[in-house]
């Protein structure tokens, strides 16, 4: 993957970095989901949870 990304003109260490970031931002936003008290929340949360597991998956290619 990471002879993939630097064909492209991408460091690795900054792809990684930068998809820590978003995990820590896609949690922040789960921890205010979860506080809510409206019909929305499970939607919400369901969708942030699929966007934190796809980033925790992209993460995990990264280092492969």
């Amino acid at each position: 993957m990471n002879g993939q990304m630097a064909a492209l003109g991408m460091d690795p260490v900054s792809v990684h970095h930068d998809l820590l970031i978003e995990i820590g931002l896609v949690e922040m936003a789960l921890d205010q989901v979860m506080t809510r008290d409206d019909s929305m929340v499970d939607a919400e949360v369901e969708r942030l949870s699929c966007k934190r597991a796809k980033l925790s998956a992209a993460l995990a290619q990264l280092a492969a």
